[in-house]
């Protein structure tokens, strides 16, 4: 199985844009949203976050040479 690391900046756009639209939210509701829009968009994309030495990567499944959401 081979794997395709890409970066984080979408997922970062749209933690920051959840965070700053619900400042009312306290912070456990922020995280919980958070989190589920996180899940929403990488389900969408069909990716994964993955831990790495430096962080979390986003991680797409390619099988043979076409990725895993393009068959």
């Amino acid at each position: 199985m081979v794997v395709q690391y890409e970066p984080l900046d979408e997922i970062h756009a749209i933690q920051r844009k959840h965070y700053e639209t619900r400042k009312h939210l306290g912070w456990e509701e922020k995280r919980e949203l958070i989190e589920k829009k996180t899940e929403e968009f990488l389900a969408s994309k069909g990716y994964s976050l993955v831990p790495g030495k430096k962080g979390c990567r986003m991680v797409k499944k390619v099988i043979g040479n076409r990725l895993s959401g393009n068959q």
